[in-house]
């Protein structure tokens, strides 16, 4: 299916683009209106009509902000609405496919009709060079690699070779992740630098670093998103529990130790209790959000393992892999009220959509346990012989990998709800089993797809260097797409949903962060009907946003997209200009260059300057596949991962 996609997007911006009527409304504020209301308070109406279709769009802050600018502030949450109607009848459009974009215009011009296709074009034809500033159509899969780096693909528009749209590197080998609900943030644990990364979702780079005890490892919000919760062993390693972290400053703001071995952690749906399984002391201590305190510590058994919350139940389920048992938790009278008898190896337990059916893998016995949360009993025991490990949802299934088998396992609940029984489908997501990579993460290794494709997951292959995407179409799952990780090796998925998204018959809208203060436009496509226009919009100067000191650079291989060979020292030749005004960046002395690949090779030269912003530098590269390129110099004060990696390639003569 992405492969159908994106060639549809790159016809589309191939053909040649009838002639449209265009009647731009040039509002500024908008009055508020009933509508505007949900989107947020107005700060900017406008639309278009062509091929009898009205476009209006409202640009909005949201209702939560404290800003009372009449104007769009830089780096503020703004709210996009697109609404379609017929420009006869006003009757609303709906089933459509629009695309948005949020580019630069050229100060004191309106960009014109022709010079707006030409825009729609470059970003169609997809190269990591030529992009927008905000992107309003993608969701982003994610990969946490066993490199030191968080991989982002794009799985519609791919990018020359491969899809890989960028990369976050990190400071070390990643465990465990964790998105903001805005999908602006992500956190990264990182166990052997004992800090969580924060990383950017829009630029895509490391913010900060957040120290935080020994060894982190699972990383969870609470369901309010109030607070991030990090389990590890505390500072200096003399006390395991949790801290706890403000997602705004950024800062930890309590750690709160528990019993020994502190491993799992869950919440009650109503956001009063966190739970952590510690394994070591074989007990479950139950924290009062509101205090941080641990208010219970309970034993329940040799070495829990996994924990997880039946809203169905109002209980806690705790597995303990030594005898195999399922606890049943009643934290409000702080009992055990069940002991559900197992197989020794019981690891993960995990419950769907509303809380009625878990799912505890047993990988050591081969075998899933099925939970009624309802009743507290296991219902069902479903033999599986691949030591499975791990639970994913969406809405109307489950899903269950195996870690010695490239099979997933889904079961529809509908037939657990009949029948009280499972119903067993499996599809194969390559041909090598995740047991013969050898490095597993505590993150998820499946992810859903985006919110547009029910029950659509993504489930990486770190063997094969690819995430394979399965939806189910006809009664059946079906692959409808894989993406090429090469050469990262991606060990868990994850999803950033940044695509416009219908919200009431004709309404679409989405959010972004706006960039910084100067003239942009909103660039829109929509492909049937035929509507193609940019509006022009203005960023103000936002007093509370730190100002940028350093500069934002485009870097471009001179000439462009040329394979490099393998194993000669080759000239390697680049631009650097300004990302926005497209200025040369000439004559710096001390222009260091970092090449490096995900299987650890690297090399850092300090570049010599030719001529026009272009600089030169020797590599030899050791063999085929991409490399990234990023640049440091002490006079612009820009650090390696201040700049966007270019992608260059090396291979072999038939490669070239």
């Amino acid at each position: 299916m992405s492969a159908l996609v994106a060639v549809t997007l790159m016809a589309m911006g191939s053909r040649a683009m009838a002639q449209h009527e265009q009647h731009a409304a040039h509002g500024t504020r908008p009055p508020a209106s009933t509508a505007d209301t949900a989107l947020g308070t107005p700060l900017l109406a406008k639309s278009v009509v062509q091929n009898g279709v009205k476009v209006e769009l409202t640009l909005a802050r949201p209702a939560i902000s404290r800003a009372d600018a009449s104007a769009v502030l830089e780096g503020e949450d703004v709210g996009v609405r697109f609404v379609f109607s017929d420009s006869a009848t006003g009757r609303p459009l709906t089933d459509l496919s629009p695309a948005g974009w949020i580019d630069a215009r050229k100060a004191g011009t309106v960009t014109e009709l022709a010079a707006c296709r030409d825009k729609i074009q470059s970003y169609l034809r997809g190269t990591l060079q030529v992009r927008p500033a905000v992107d309003l159509n993608s969701s982003y899969v994610l990969a946490l690699t066993a490199g030191n780096a968080v991989a982002v693909y794009d799985p519609i528009v791919g990018f020359n070779i491969s899809k890989l749209y960028a990369a976050a590197p990190l400071g070390s080998e990643g465990e465990d992740w964790a998105l903001t609900p805005d999908n602006e943030r992500l956190f990264v644990t990182m166990p052997q630098l004992n800090t969580v990364a924060v990383v950017n979702t829009s630029m895509w780079r490391v913010q900060t670093n957040i120290p935080v005890g020994l060894r982190p490892t699972r990383i969870t919000f609470q369901p309010d998103g109030r607070y991030l919760w990090v389990v590890d062993g505390g500072p200096g390693g003399s006390s395991p529990g949790v801290t706890v972290i403000d997602p705004v400053s950024l800062a930890p703001v309590q750690h709160i130790p528990t019993g020994a071995g502190a491993r799992e952690i869950a919440f009650s749906a109503d956001g009063q209790y966190a739970f952590v399984a510690n394994h070591r002391s074989g007990t479950v201590s139950t924290i009062d959000i509101r205090r941080f305190a641990v208010v219970h510590e309970l034993p329940t058994g040799p070495h829990p393992m996994g924990l997880a919350w039946s809203e169905s139940g109002k209980t806690v389920y705790v597995t303990h892999e030594d005898d195999g048992s399922i606890v049943v938790l009643d934290p409000a009278r702080q009992q055990i009220v069940a002991r559900l008898a197992g197989k020794p190896g019981v690891g993960a337990v995990a419950f769907g959509p509303g809380g009625r059916w878990g799912f505890a893998p047993n990988p050591a016995a081969d075998e899933v346990s099925i939970i009624d949360g309802t009743r507290a009993t296991i219902v069902d025991v479903l033999p599986f012989g691949t030591a499975p490990d791990q639970v994913a949802f969406t809405e109307n299934f489950a899903y269950v990998r195996a870690s010695g088998s490239p099979n997933v396992v889904m079961i529809p609940f509908d037939v657990l709800e009949a029948e009280g029984k499972a119903k067993v489908m499996s599809f194969e997501t390559g041909r090598q089993a995740p047991a013969k990579y050898g490095s597993n993460a505590t993150a998820a290794a499946i992810a859903p797809a985006a919110h547009h494709m029910a029950d659509a997951i993504y489930v990486p292959n770190a063997a094969e260097k690819s995430i394979y995407l399965y939806h189910y179409m006809m009664s059946m799952p079906m692959p409808a797409g894989r993406v090429d990780t090469y050469p990262f090796e991606p060990k868990a998925t994850l999803v950033v949903d940044r695509a416009l998204r219908q919200t009431a018959p004709g309404v679409y809208q989405t959010t972004f962060k706006a960039p910084a203060d100067g003239e942009w436009d909103v660039v829109f496509l929509l492909d049937h009907p035929r509507v193609v226009n940019c509006f022009d919009f203005q960023v103000a100067k936002n007093p509370e946003v730190k100002r940028e000191t350093k500069p934002r650079l485009r870097i471009t291989q001179v000439p462009a997209a040329t394979t490099l060979p393998v194993g000669e020292a080759t000239e390697l030749r680049f631009r650097l200009a300004d990302y926005y005004t497209d200025e040369p960046r000439g004559e710096l002395t001390d222009l260091w260059v970092w090449v490096f690949s995900s299987r650890g090779w690297s090399q850092r030269e300090l570049a010599r300057y030719v001529e026009d912003g272009i600089y030169a530098v020797d590599l030899t590269l050791p063999r085929s596949g991409p490399y990234n390129l990023i640049v440091a110099t002490k006079t612009l004060s820009l650090a390696f991962e201040d700049t966007f990696p270019l992608v260059i390639r090396a291979g072999g003569p038939e490669q070239r």
